[in-house]
C-alpha cells in the first residue's frame, strides 16, 4: 500500500489539479498551463453582473440558488463574455444557430460593460493550483524574454531617434542655406495637398451634405427604443430581413419574446469579401410577411407570430406607441 497511498492519496489533489488543466486544453509544457479561467474584477453585486446572470440564468438561480450553485455560474458567465466573440463566429456562418439565443450577445452595451470587467490574472481569490515546477520556470523565462524584447526595441527607438535628429538637423542647415532637397521639396507638396483636401471639403459642405456626413446624424428612434432599421435590397426586392437569413432554431418562449419586442439589433453576417458586415433585423413584430422570403415567411406566419401575437394580447400587456423596451418591461 505504500506506493499506492503515496500515489493516490497523498499526491491524489495536486493531480486532479493537473489532470483537470490538461482536460482544459492547456499546454502542460507552457506557461499558459498556469493560467486562471476568466473571472469577474468585481464581486456579484455589480449591476451589470447582476443583470447578465438575471438575462443568462435567471430560471436556473431562481430554482436552484440555495444550493450554492451561483459562484460555478458566474465562472460560466465569465467564460462566456471572455469567448464572446468566438461563439458570434457560429452565428455569423449561420444566424439559425443556438448561440443567436445567448442574451449577451444580443445586447453590445452589456457585453461591453461586462468585458472591461474581466481578468485572466490571479488575484486572492482566484489563484492557479495543481502547477508543476517547470511551469513556473517557463513564467520566469517568459518575463527574462519580454524584458528583453523591450530593452532591444528601446535600443533601435533610440537610434532611429538619433537619425532623425540629425537629418533634421541637416535640412535645418540647407534650408537657411536656401537648398532644395528632396525633403523640403517633399513638405512643401504636402503643404499643397492639405490645401487642396481642406479646399475640396468646403466646397462639399456648401453645395450639400455627403453620405458620411448623413452617417454622422443621430439614428432615428422607433417606438419600441431601437434604431429603425431601413429594408434590405436584394434580388430585385426590399425585404426586412438580410439575404441568407434564418429565424434563431428551437428558440425558447422567453427568448422569442425578446426577439418579438426588440429584434436582433446585433446580426452580423460574412459578406462576399469574408468580412463581418452589421445586418440588424428590426423587432418581429413588425415584419411583413409580404417582405420575408418564403424560407423565413412560412415558419414566422405558422408557428412564431401567432403565439406572440397571442401573448401581446394579453390582459396586463399594453405596448403603447413610444414606450420604450426596458428589461423589466420585457
Amino acid at each position: 500500500m505504500g506506493k499506492i497511498f503515496d500515489t493516490y492519496f497523498h499526491f491524489g489533489i495536486v493531480g486532479d489539479c493537473y489532470l483537470g488543466r490538461i482536460l482544459a486544453g492547456l499546454d502542460p509544457n507552457s506557461e499558459i498551463c498556469a493560467q486562471v479561467p476568466p473571472h469577474f474584477t468585481c464581486g456579484p453585486e455589480n449591476v451589470h453582473v447582476q443583470r447578465a446572470m438575471g438575462l443568462c440564468f435567471g430560471g436556473i438561480l431562481s430554482s436552484h440558488d440555495a444550493h450554492g450553485i451561483r459562484g460555478v455560474l458566474l465562472l460560466c458567465l465569465a467564460s462566456m463574455v471572455h469567448h464572446s466573440e468566438f461563439l458570434k463566429s457560429f452565428v455569423h456562418r449561420n444566424s439559425a444557430h443556438p448561440f443567436g439565443q445567448i442574451p449577451i450577445l444580443n445586447d453590445d452595451d452589456l457585453l461591453q460593460e461586462l468585458k472591461g470587467i474581466i481578468s485572466l490574472s490571479p488575484n486572492e481569490q482566484m489563484q492557479p493550483t495543481g502547477i508543476p515546477p517547470h511551469v513556473n520556470m517557463a513564467v520566469q523565462l517568459r518575463g527574462v524574454m519580454e524584458l528583453c524584447t523591450e530593452s532591444l526595441t528601446l535600443l533601435r527607438q533610440q537610434t532611429e531617434a538619433l537619425k532623425a535628429a540629425v537629418n533634421e538637423a541637416i535640412e535645418k542647415n540647407d534650408i537657411r542655406s536656401g537648398a532644395l532637397t528632396l525633403n523640403t521639396l517633399s513638405a512643401i507638396m504636402e503643404e499643397h495637398k492639405k490645401y487642396i483636401k481642406e479646399t475640396m471639403e468646403r466646397t462639399i459642405q456648401i453645395i450639400g451634405g455627403t453620405s458620411a456626413q448623413r452617417e454622422v446624424n443621430p439614428p432615428e428612434i422607433n417606438m419600441h427604443g431601437v434604431e429603425c432599421i431601413a429594408p434590405y435590397c436584394y434580388d430585385g426586392k426590399f425585404w426586412d430581413v438580410p439575404k441568407g437569413y434564418k429565424l434563431p432554431h428551437k428558440t425558447k418562449l422567453e427568448h422569442a419574446w425578446i426577439f418579438w419586442l426588440k429584434g436582433q439589433p446585433n446580426v452580423e453576417v460574412l459578406n462576399a469579401q469574408n468580412e463581418l458586415k452589421k445586418t440588424p433585423v428590426k423587432p418581429f413584430r413588425e415584419l411583413k410577411i409580404t417582405m420575408l422570403p418564403t424560407s423565413v415567411s412560412i415558419p414566422f406566419k405558422n408557428c412564431w407570430r401567432p403565439i406572440l401575437q397571442l401573448m401581446e394580447s394579453a390582459p396586463g400587456i399594453d405596448i403603447t406607441r413610444g414606450m420604450i423596451m426596458t428589461d423589466e418591461l420585457i
